[in-house]
């Protein structure tokens, strides 16, 4: 019984749970949720940070942590009204980090679901390009 006492202790100690990562939006960033308990991964409205990196470096960060025990599947929810250039670098850089969490084997489908309004031909030409640009990954585009 002390042995299973010391392995419950130990096996606590090293479990450490993801905690999730919220940005509430302002006029130049989007919401962002990543939430892996509750399986909500989304990223919604204008992305037009002035810095680029500093705004994606702790999405980045997240799912670097998320790589050592991601789901078996997960979809992430892309709702963009506007993007500037240097924040679509960034998502090229999301979507590598994606296709890499799929090579390391323990994630067998990642969903990309794009949101767009429906005469919105740039966002609706984003996804196209995206999707054609990573094949691991599944683009799936929706109307608001």
């Amino acid at each position: 019984q002390k042995k299973l006492f010391l392995l419950h202790i130990i096996t606590k100690l090293d479990y450490k749970m993801l905690e999730s990562l919220n940005i509430d939006n302002t006029e130049s960033t989007p919401e962002v949720i990543l939430d892996k308990e509750n399986k909500i991964f989304l990223i919604r409205g204008d992305i037009l940070p002035e810095n680029s990196f500093e705004f994606f470096d702790p999405i980045y960060k997240w799912f670097d942590d998320y790589s050592n025990d991601p789901d078996e599947e997960f979809s992430i929810e892309f709702s963009i009204n506007i993007i500037n250039t240097s924040s679509t670098r960034r998502l090229v850089s999301l979507f590598k980090i994606f296709e890499s969490i799929i090579d390391l084997g323990k994630c067998k489908k990642i969903k990309v679901i794009w949101i767009h309004l429906p005469d919105d031909e740039i966002m609706q030409y984003t996804a196209y390009e995206f999707g054609n640009a990573f094949k691991k990954l599944i683009f799936e585009t929706k109307l608001k």
